[in-house]
């Protein structure tokens, strides 16, 4: 499953003419993973009675990892006047053109920030410091609290006027997010037939056995859905990525090593590592960082990450961790690692699971074209599930482009789309504050503010970002 140049050249060409989704929505899904799902077990504890793994963050789309599950409770995240999220400030740095780019309000609030060299993220989760592109999307969303938190306070946008500002904010933000996972994270990444299938009204799920309310029981987070389905984006991460005109192009490992713990960060991040999202969610075609296509090809540099960054699942007690060691490296590797959990808690194989919900079951060829032998007698017809979720994606016919003209978009396959939608859709129907069940008729509300009198409604990732940079 290790990627290679050659690899990449030859797949390059057989794909040519297949159009890759923005790689801003392969981190955020990895957000999206962080807000609602947490094993801090180590491989060796894996367990298959899921009774027993603890997950530690809240099985819903809540943004827990960015406001904390009881605000009061982390003081530290907020300003003084408990309504605003605190920001840190970049460090003044120089472009490649030798411009001085000035120190700003765009990085995670650090640990002892402008008197020691500490340089910890304060944040609910460490993970959201694992790499650069997701530290980057927990500023954009704490930037986005605040402004509309300056919204609120001049237009009449909140559904219930009985909460206090931060309450209206909060639930501003997170009805967002909800939606834009469902109406934009989702269409990019889902096949459309699955997708309509499950968001129509009436609709009845495969996977579970009815959809369940607040009522029931609280809502589990499905293994097959966080241990394989929901891991497709380690696949799509690029070799290297165009961050800014400051900087330009930089290599994976840089995105890993600009956090605290891969030993870029000593005190703040440099003002020129800040990232022009437009490169990242397709508002400027022609400079878009196109994400890997779905396939069973992981990147080189997902096989040789920071021991630091395993610890990150396992950091619960407080924000001070080891210091970091670049020269030691996780081990196993994650592709093993995802493989090895897969087989400790006994997730059902592609072939069983796909079967047993009656979903088109691939074929030996399809799944090890010319390594047949290998899948009968070493596999013995069981399939890894996250592989096979892979290899699904990568043998599935691209979907037909909506604009005509356009080349067709890989997506994920039946099985994997499957998964990843009724799980999504799932947690928000057992959410009692989500919009999909408090008011399942809401969309993004039409604004105007500003001088100029600027229309807005933020019905995508690309709109979202031009708002948090547009001053008003």
């Amino acid at each position: 499953m290790k990627d290679s140049p050659e690899k990449r050249l030859a797949r390059a060409k057989q794909n040519a003419g297949i159009t890759r989704v923005p790689s801003g929505y392969v981190y955020l899904g990895q957000f999206i993973d962080h807000d609602i799902t947490k094993d801090n077990r180590y491989l060796a504890d894996a367990t298959p009675d899921v009774r027993e793994t603890r997950n530690f963050r809240t099985a819903r789309l809540d943004l827990e990892s960015l406001y904390g599950a009881f605000p009061a409770s982390v003081p530290c995240i907020y300003e003084k006047d408990g309504e605003r999220l605190r920001l840190g400030w970049t460090l003044e740095a120089r472009s490649r053109n030798g411009r001085t780019i000035a120190s700003s309000p765009d990085d995670l609030p650090r640990l002892d920030e402008g008197t020691t060299t500490d340089g910890t993220a304060i944040v609910i989760d460490p993970r959201n410091d694992e790499n650069l592109i997701v530290a980057q999307l927990h500023v954009l969303f704490l930037k986005f609290h605040n402004r509309v938190l300056r919204l609120l306070k001049e237009n009449d946008l909140a559904p219930n006027h009985k909460e206090s500002l931060f309450d209206q904010a909060r639930r501003f933000v997170t009805w967002h997010y909800q939606w834009l996972v469902l109406h934009d994270f989702l269409p990019a990444i889902v096949r459309k037939a699955v997708l309509d299938d499950i968001s129509r009204v009436g609709s009845a799920p495969v996977l579970y056995t009815h959809w369940y309310l607040p009522a029931d029981a609280p809502v589990s987070m499905p293994v097959e859905f966080s241990v394989a389905a929901f891991r497709f984006g380690h696949s799509m991460v690029r070799e290297g990525y165009d961050l800014n005109g400051h900087v330009g192009g930089v290599n994976s490992h840089e995105i890993i090593r600009m956090t605290k713990r891969g030993g870029g960060i000593k005190k703040q991040l440099p003002a020129n590592y800040v990232i022009d999202w437009s490169g990242f969610f397709g508002t400027l075609p022609g400079r878009v960082n196109r994400a890997q296509l779905i396939d069973p090809f992981i990147t080189e540099m997902l096989y040789d990450l920071p021991k630091q960054t395993e610890e990150a699942f396992r950091f619960q007690s407080s924000l001070r961790m080891l210091p970091p060691d670049p020269s030691l490296k996780m081990i196993p590797p994650l592709p093993e690692t995802t493989l090895k959990r897969g087989s400790s808690i006994r997730l059902p194989s592609g072939e069983e699971f796909a079967g047993k919900f009656g979903l088109d079951v691939l074929s030996p060829s399809q799944l090890f074209p010319g390594h047949e032998d290998f899948y009968e007698r070493a596999l013995n017809r069981r399939t890894p599930l996250w592989y096979y979720i892979l290899q699904e994606a990568a043998v599935e016919k691209p979907e037909p482009a909506m604009a005509t003209k356009s080349p067709p978009t890989q997506k994920l396959g039946t099985v994997g789309s499957r998964i990843v939608t009724e799980t999504l859709y799932q947690l928000l129907r057992a959410d009692a504050e989500s919009f999909l069940y408090a008011k399942p008729k809401w969309i993004p509300p039409r604004f105007t503010v500003g001088q100029t009198g600027r229309d807005w409604c933020l019905d995508s990732m690309s709109k979202l970002v031009r708002f948090v940079k547009v001053e008003i």
